[in-house]
């Protein structure tokens, strides 16, 4: 048969038009959406970059926007900066697909992006509407690490040290012949194991707790509670604000029993301020719209449950 004659593929228009835009602006969509939701997953150990980023996007949609309504002024400001502006063409900036297509893209980001700044005390935007990636996030970010590694042979070694807290010379010394790091994991490994001794002697050295590890395990770890242990912990040992704040976020969920003694416990190390004034906002922000389903409403009553125990 002549290839002269052979009929086009009636579809090749479709295939070219896919290639050349739909799958560019769909790559670009998933890349910024990607960029967002590992911002917002990561925010608990993030601080200023998101702020960062999502300035910088809110920014370059603004300038857009501007270009677009008053070209002469965007270019005077571009100018300013150093920046080249090219030769407006017959047809509107904001007619263009390209311009269309950008806009978009970052107007959506930055919104994205302040709501999930906005929710970072909570863990984010994700993690505060999903207990379940909340749970993902602390176990992978180390929230609420096991520490089973630590505690290897400690078990042992107490019970061939007979030294009582009061009576030690050397409460470092100590920590380390028990099998504990002198750091926050160590402290979280002395309060999962429920060792008095041990978190006895963290505080006795003057330990400063570095990040929001330690609160988050004794807030809600898997141990039992223990209150003696619990109340051997000074104040001054979480005086960083980054030991308090992000796991005062964990006041927007039930806390296991006893709610009330754990909530005392982190009034008593970390204060109420800041705690109180997110979730009096939080709650005001849950009166606005109803609960979609039983798991949210039973969030939203502990929130308040939590608030009014930190506030009695």
């Amino acid at each position: 048969m002549d290839s002269s004659k052979t009929v086009a593929n009636p579809l090749e228009g479709l295939y070219a038009f896919v290639r050349g835009h739909v799958i560019v602006v769909n790559n670009v969509v998933v890349a910024a959406g990607t960029l967002v939701a590992l911002l917002d997953f990561l925010s608990p150990r993030l601080s200023l970059a998101p702020v960062v980023v999502y300035s910088i996007t809110a920014a370059i949609a603004g300038l857009m926007l501007l270009a677009a309504v008053a070209p002469s002024v965007a270019a005077r400001l571009i100018s300013a900066m150093g920046g080249v502006v090219g030769a407006r063409g017959a047809i509107p900036l904001w007619r263009r697909p390209a311009w269309q297509v950008g806009f978009a893209v970052m107007l959506g980001v930055s919104i994205l992006g302040w709501a999930s700044v906005a929710k970072a005390s909570q863990g984010g935007l994700i993690a505060s509407q999903f207990p379940a990636a909340r749970d993902f996030q602390a176990s992978l970010l180390g929230l609420r690490r096991d520490v089973a590694d630590i505690k290897q042979g400690v078990d042992a070694a107490n019970g061939k040290l007979d030294i009582l807290v009061g009576d030690s010379k050397d409460p470092r010394k100590d920590l380390v012949a028990s099998g504990y790091l002198v750091n926050d994991s160590g402290l979280m490994g002395a309060i999962k194991q429920g060792d008095r001794r041990a978190a006895a002697l963290f505080a006795k050295i003057g330990y400063l707790v570095a990040g929001q590890g330690p609160m988050s395990v004794l807030m809600s770890g898997d141990q039992p509670w223990d209150s003696e242990l619990a109340a051997s912990l000074p104040a001054s040992m979480f005086a960083a604000p980054a030991a308090c704040f992000e796991p005062g976020g964990l006041l927007n969920y039930p806390l296991r029993e006893p709610a009330a003694e754990r909530v005392a416990a982190f009034k008593r190390l970390c204060g109420s301020d800041r705690v109180v004034a997110m979730l009096e906002q939080n709650i005001a922000d849950d009166a606005r719209t109803p609960a979609v389903n039983d798991q949210q409403a039973r969030q939203r009553a502990a929130r308040k449950r939590n608030l009014a125990l930190l506030t009695r």
